[in-house]
């Protein structure tokens, strides 16, 4: 099968999105099928075949860029009689309606998250321009409408097909395949020197515990509640270090709460972390944390963690926020907690339990792994989505 990814390519990236991309371009290949990306460097993977964007300097330069990369995308398409166009933004998929059109390809929209919501949330935490509200009301239409001319939609959870049901999409179009974790690269890691930097650079002492979160510092990630929460950690294990791992809006808001409760020397917040670097730092901790709480937000779309599925393959307890995906994923696999993080008490309480219980941790933490690799690895997502096209779409 010939698939075109619509959206740019660039391997180095470390969000959640260009992670899903990359890993889902990675996997296809290895599975067998032809994958045609446009990037700004070179990838070198069998099945993988490569269309270079030169990037200008200036706003003209970046301009032209953009005009040529439109270009490319028809081209493109055109030349290879590609089968499926794949994407997951909603200018591009636009574009992706107007390519099928004229070539005959299937378009595929893949949806991690619904704008309209977390556009929401991110107005209350900022103050955001006149011009910038004026432009995510028109992505937040045209996403609409590219969902809505897809051939198919792949539903990273239960939650957001729901939703999208409830909004006059067809339920037969949509699949729901959540996210994955590269289990060769986020695996267990004996204690080497790289670990031993990490826990001089932080001022990690040798019987310290570490609470470790790592992703994007967003409004509906909840690491406020972690925060809220060490207080009451730290009374029970005082030897305890938190290690936030990644950036977004909410830093200097979580950073200020730290402060205010005099815990600066408890907290250590990273910033941005390399992708290959990530298991390093999970590795560094004791148990591992998604505290996404089951607010307006999350109850509707429910969670599909890249960090969570992170966090088993490298074979750590977890104390999990009680949305729904990330919960079943945790209670099937037995490898954590769940809880209602906005209850103070009961995360603390969880939390402390891990800390104090080395051997319910190393159990949690193998039940945890074996679930990665047996089920949640990205070849398997990978698998899951040829399914899905071979299905939905080849097949009809």
């Amino acid at each position: 099968m010939k698939i075109f990814i619509l959206d740019m390519i660039n391997p180095l990236l470390n969000n959640a999105s260009a992670v899903h991309r990359w890993e889902l371009i990675q996997n296809l290949a290895k599975i067998g099928h032809d994958i045609y990306v446009i990037a700004y460097e070179n990838v070198e993977l069998k099945g993988v075949h490569t269309n270079l964007l030169q990037t200008k300097k200036g706003v003209f330069g970046k301009l032209l860029s953009r005009f040529r990369y439109i270009e490319l995308l028809f081209k493109l398409a055109k030349k290879h009689h590609v089968d499926i166009l794949y994407t997951r933004n909603g200018l591009i998929g636009a574009m992706g309606y107007l390519i099928k059109r004229i070539t005959g390809s299937k378009l595929v929209f893949e949806l991690n998250g619904i704008s309209s919501n977390e556009w929401e949330l991110i107005k209350k935490q900022n103050k955001i321009s006149v011009f910038k509200r004026i432009e995510m009301v028109l992505l937040i239409r045209i996403e609409k409408f590219a969902l809505k001319k897809s051939d198919a939609i792949i539903a990273v959870t239960q939650g957001i097909k729901n939703y999208l049901v409830n909004h006059g999409i067809s339920e037969g179009k949509i699949a729901v395949i959540g996210n994955g974790v590269n289990i060769d690269l986020f695996k267990p890691m004996e204690d080497s020197i790289s670990l031993q930097r990490l826990r001089k650079k932080y001022s990690i002492e040798e019987d310290d515990h570490v609470i470790l979160f790592e992703g994007n510092l967003a409004p509906w990630q909840g690491v406020e509640y972690l925060i809220k929460s060490a207080p009451l950690i730290i009374e029970k294990v005082q030897k305890t270090k938190f290690l936030i791992v990644g950036d977004g809006i909410m830093r200097v808001e979580l950073e200020k709460k730290v402060k205010k409760l005099n815990l600066e020397e408890k907290f250590a917040f990273t910033g941005y972390v390399p992708y290959e670097d990530v298991p390093k730092y999970i590795n560094v901790s004791d148990i591992c944390i998604s505290p996404e709480a089951n607010d307006a937000r999350n109850k509707t779309i429910g969670g599909s963690s890249l960090k969570l599925y992170e966090y088993l393959a490298c074979e750590k307890a977890v104390v999990v926020g009680n949305i729904g995906g990330n919960k079943d994923v945790v209670i099937e696999s037995k490898a954590g907690f769940v809880v209602d993080p906005r209850r103070t008490e009961d995360f603390a309480k969880a939390i402390v339990e891990l800390l104090k219980n080395e051997k319910l941790r190393k159990t949690m933490g193998k039940n945890g792994r074996n679930a990665a690799v047996e089920k949640y690895s990205w070849e398997n997502v990978a698998e899951e989505v040829v399914k899905v096209l071979l299905k939905n779409i080849i097949e009809k």
